[in-house]
């Protein structure tokens, strides 16, 4: 009879001994449920034969409760333990699944390892890991992983560490990571390594970053390689920094990143250097520098070369001076410009410093601007000289303005012109005063005024003399006026004249006098009039007298109206009659009086009339 027709209470009930005799093929015979009946004294007395001889089918009929209980999980072969399912390997005690060989480990499929607790996994030996193949490898849950021993991650092959996924790498922990030898991280791909968390990357030791590729380190994220500790990164080869992409090296921290040497330094392409921050710069020691090439400097963008500190720029080596050129030179802060010391502003080209922006030119300092070469000064735009500071200009030197072409002077401005010395002011040649604006003479002060020449001063025309100010009329005395030439003077504008103070009012020359316009003698303000002694109001000619307003010839002092002439008499006008003072008509002599035409005696008022002389 065969034995599947046994019952289960029969099955159950089976002594050892009749257990132990059922042969091979008796034992195939079983159903799952049979098998599932047998008792853990009866799973405990198969034979290893017996064992092997249950199919898959019968396996499955084992609960989870009765697979430990069979002598030793060696017994079953691959294909029984791929009956197997997850529950009923995790069930396995500690020392069946010791017994495990890496064959039958090897047996087991992705999911039945996917299967296995952390604990389990936890309890392989090397060996059994070394089994593993590549595909059972990518069936492991990243906790699976997280669970192996530093020992067991060791053992794994390059095949199997090129088998984990991306997840499976961001599980490993941090100690797994520092297990890992050379041969092993080489064997990851950049996307694998780039899985690596910022912590586990950290735990490496230097010989193991420096055993990774330049592919690999072109793969990591800017924050993982901001985690690299200095001495790791200092580690790195020049073929290693060769590999990292620009955004990767300005996540570096400037220690980091000036840790490198000369040769690894040097292997930075123009395109990883200009992406260097300006933090990065910033933190560039004054030894580090001299570390880039020619090449690299040339790459840098104007922002990098304006976070130099001023110690580092004068650690520049001639040729990385000669390697910047307008745009980089155009980059240097006010700040950096004006503390160089001038044996390293010596150092620049007359073709940078001609380079210079307008606000850069407002940085020199008097000692820069005193090397410059007469061809270095000569060459400088009207920009440029307009960006000269206020200091600078003050402190030029009669040689240094005998540099300036015509072209230069005339783009000083007006704030400019009133800052030069008299030395400077006085160095001025014809050709350079005459390319003064009127706006700029508008600047002028008296001290630049008095440093000219009368010569010079008589050579300024009449749009020049225009422009001076108000402000600096009203300080000039009679001696200043007397340097400038009728023409000048006849040529001013109405609030020009008026401007005058008194003093030098009354000391305008006959010639002068006789320049001014009628339209010009009607801008002098009554205190100016009024301050007309004999000799002043002589100079006044017929037409300019009789071009007196109402209010100027009230102003005119009693005391000189004796002194009209009988045409000067006539000359007043209708206008100018009225506004005779009481004062004034009984300064008239009868002689005056009597040259009045019928006309003017109309003009008096009631008043003026009343109190005519006797």
């Amino acid at each position: 009879m065969p034995i599947s027709y046994l019952s289960l209470a029969q099955i159950a009930n089976l002594s050892v001994t009749t257990l132990q005799a059922l042969t091979t093929t008796q034992v195939s015979q079983m159903t799952s449920s049979q098998v599932g009946a047998l008792t853990g004294t009866e799973l405990g007395a198969l034979s290893a034969s017996q064992v092997h001889a249950l199919t898959a089918s019968q396996l499955k009929g084992l609960t989870a409760t009765q697979t430990p209980l069979i002598n030793d999980a060696i017994v079953f072969d691959t294909t029984q333990l791929l009956a197997l399912n997850g529950t009923q390997l995790n069930a396995f005690t500690d020392s069946q699944f010791a017994a495990l060989d890496a064959t039958h480990l090897a047996a087991l499929t992705a999911a039945q390892l996917g299967a296995l607790t952390t604990t389990r996994v936890a309890g392989l030996d090397a060996t059994q890991v070394s089994g593993i193949s590549a595909t059972q490898v990518k069936g492991l849950t990243k906790t699976q992983i997280a669970a192996l021993s530093t020992t067991d991650i060791g053992e794994f092959s390059a095949t199997q560490i090129g088998a984990l996924t991306a997840a499976q790498v961001a599980g490993l922990a941090d100690t797994q990571a520092a297990a890992l030898s050379p041969t092993q991280l080489a064997a990851l791909s950049a996307s694998q390594l780039a899985s690596l968390t910022t912590s586990a990357l950290a735990a490496l030791d230097a010989t193991q970053i420096g055993a990774l590729s330049a592919p690999q380190i072109g793969g990591l994220t800017a924050t993982q390689i901001g985690s690299l500790s200095d001495t790791d990164f200092a580690e790195l080869s020049a073929t290693q920094v060769s590999g990292f992409a620009p955004s990767q090296l300005a996540a570096l921290s400037p220690t980091s990143l000036w840790s490198l040497d000369a040769t690894t330094l040097g292997a930075l392409t123009a395109s990883q250097a200009a992406a260097l921050t300006t933090t990065q710069f910033a933190g560039l020691a004054v030894a580090d520098f001299p570390k880039l090439s020619a090449t690299q400097v040339a790459a840098l963008t104007p922002s990098q070369i304006g976070a130099l500190s001023t110690s580092v720029l004068s650690a520049f080596t001639d040729t990385q001076i000669a390697a910047l050129d307008a745009t980089h030179v155009q980059g240097l802060t006010f700040t950096q410009i004006a503390t160089l010391s001038v044996t390293d502003f010596l150092r620049l080209a007359a073709t940078q410093v001609g380079a210079f922006t307008a606000t850069q030119m407002g940085a020199l300092s008097v000692s820069e601007f005193d090397v410059l070469t007469p061809t270095e000064v000569s060459s400088f735009t009207s920009t440029q000289i307009r960006g000269l500071s206020a200091f600078l200009t003050h402190n030029l030197s009669s040689t240094q303005v005998g540099e300036l072409t015509a072209y230069q002077v005339a783009a000083f401005t007006s704030g400019q012109i009133g800052v030069l010395s008299a030395t400077a002011m006085g160095a001025f040649s014809t050709t350079q005063l005459k390319a003064l604006t009127s706006s700029q003479m508008g600047g002028l002060t008296l001290t630049g005024l008095r440093a000219l020449t009368s010569t010079q001063i008589g050579q300024l025309s009449t749009t020049q003399t225009q422009g001076f100010s108000t402000a600096l009329l009203g300080q000039i005395t009679a001696t200043d006026l007397g340097t400038l030439t009728s023409t000048q003077v006849g040529a001013m504008a109405s609030s020009q004249l008026a401007a005058l103070s008194t003093t030098t009012f009354k000391a305008l020359s006959a010639t002068q006098f006789a320049a001014l316009t009628t339209t010009q003698v009607r801008a002098f303000s009554t205190t100016q009039v009024a301050s007309l002694d004999t000799t002043g109001f002589a100079r006044l000619t017929l037409a300019q007298f009789a071009a007196l307003t109402a209010m100027q010839t009230a102003a005119l002092a009693a005391s000189l109206m004796p002194t009209l002439s009988t045409t000067q008499i006539q000359a007043l006008t209708l206008t100018q009659i009225p506004a005779l003072t009481i004062a004034q008509l009984q300064q008239f002599t009868t002689t005056q009086l009597a040259a009045m035409t019928p006309a003017q005696l109309n003009a008096l008022s009631v008043t003026q009339v009343q109190n005519l002389p006797a």
